[in-house]
């Protein structure tokens, strides 16, 4: 209920702050223009200080290379206000040169953020930051010099006629240069957090936006020229809560999400079996204890099945370690091919498997098993190997109304297992003995 609230709350206040800005645009676009990029600016500056306090941390350079560029672009926006007719601050300076500084801007922009996701693709590449700020520095003085001393870049706006060619071609070129950073966002939307991805992802949809409505306007107080510094405004602030509110208040999300994903998958490794890929023999007592608790408090059954594979050690010696390798995980395989979502398969070792059924009694283990034993039935089958994959079994019930522990529940599975194992040998046994006597 409080976030419901919250999210009322922020957007009443987004509503007005539009609003405010359209009321200041119809008296005074200078303001409104200079509030406008004044944001942008504040968030680029604050993007670079985060990012560069934080390149200790981070385990790759797309933050800090994405913090060095804003820092520079942030700076060619505050050129672009103070330039524009009527500010009075720059001699010489006016409404063309005001839209040079904007369009040298949002390429250095859009380039920067694809060379920045194109480092996430080859993460283990470090930039060397003297070499960026040089790159940097000797692009935005060469900007500099064509637009005020040499006077060489391309004119962009003109009072009578309007926006150039050039600017308008421009605009659709960083468009597109957007749209192959939302590609390369996209095939590495695990390197971020899902809401990190999802702010930048529609961040660069915003900014797209914006840049498509910059080219349809023809003095600057047509309405396309507002509704490209909304759709600005609009994805800066994505950007403000991609970068800097999550670097603030959950830097694990961004600055140290490599670090998170590390732990995690060290998390994965303790409780997984390194050869097949199911539970380790760790996460299997811990898994089964819980289940137990679990299946207690919702008067539930519960049903483990012990497994232990034939003749491994035969295979072994005649094969080699690497074919027996190759039977525990077809077993495995099957296993997971063959069970329900709900049911979790462990390798307590060697041979040794272990299969806990929630919400499920004999009768239904026994139709699981069985659908196990078809299905490896039908791998052996097709292998067509000179031995053929099988297991001894036994199953063990957990009734919610007895008191059993863990090690109760597996040592009647096992004591099963051991039984059919011996009861299997007789058979086979007998019936040697019978084709012997005929």
């Amino acid at each position: 209920m409080e976030n419901i609230k919250r999210k009322i709350l922020n957007v009443i206040l987004a509503v007005f702050l539009l609003v405010s800005l359209y009321i200041i645009n119809l008296y005074n676009y200078q303001l409104f223009h200079s509030i406008a990029e004044i944001f942008s600016i504040v968030v680029a500056f604050s993007i670079y200080m985060i990012s560069w306090n934080a390149r200790a941390y981070a385990d790759n350079d797309f933050l800090l290379f994405l913090g060095i560029a804003y820092l520079f672009i942030g700076g060619i926006d505050l050129l672009h206000i103070v330039t524009f007719e009527g500010m009075n601050i720059i001699a010489g300076a006016n409404n063309d040169t005001s839209v040079q500084l904007w369009v040298a801007a949002r390429y250095i922009q859009s380039f920067s953020l694809l060379i920045a996701f194109v480092l996430l693709v080859y993460k283990k590449k470090r930039i060397k930051v003297g070499y960026i700020f040089t790159i940097y520095t000797l692009i935005v003085i060469l900007v500099l010099l064509s637009i005020f001393y040499f006077k060489s870049f391309p004119s962009c706006y003109n009072v009578e006629q309007g926006l150039s060619n050039f600017k308008t071609i421009s605009e659709y070129i960083i468009c597109l240069i957007l749209i192959i950073t939302i590609f390369l966002l996209i095939k590495n939307r695990r390197s971020f957090d899902a809401k990190v991805y999802r702010y930048i992802f529609w961040s660069i949809i915003f900014n797209i936006i914006s840049e498509l409505a910059f080219t349809m306007y023809f003095s600057f107080t047509d309405w396309q020229n507002l509704l490209g510094h909304y759709f600005k405004i609009l994805s800066i602030f994505l950007i403000y809560k991609a970068i800097i509110e999550r670097g603030i208040k959950k830097p694990y999300d961004l600055i140290f999400r490599e670090l998170k994903i590390r732990e995690k998958e060290l998390e994965n490794q303790a409780i997984t079996d390194d050869l097949t890929g199911v539970f380790n023999r760790r996460a299997a007592f811990e898994i089964l204890e819980k289940m137990l608790k679990l299946s207690q408090r919702n008067e539930q059954f519960l049903t483990i099945c012990f497994l232990d594979i034939d003749d491994l050690k035969l295979v072994n010696d005649r094969f080699g370690h690497g074919e027996g390798d190759k039977l525990l995980v077809t077993i495995a395989t099957v296993l997971e091919f063959s069970v329900r979502d709900s049911d979790f398969i462990s390798r307590l070792g060697g041979d040794e498997f272990l299969l806990i059924f929630p919400d499920c009694n004999l009768d239904n283990a026994q139709i699981m098993l069985q659908r196990i034993k078809d299905n490896l039935s039908k791998v052996n089958k097709e292998d067509d190997k000179d031995y053929a994959i099988q297991f001894s079994n036994g199953l063990a019930q957990y009734d919610y109304h007895e008191e059993i522990n863990v090690d109760k529940l597996i040592e009647m599975a096992d004591s099963n297992m051991y039984q059919n194992k011996a009861n299997r040998k007789k058979n086979v046994e007998q019936l040697t003995i019978e084709d012997f006597n005929r």
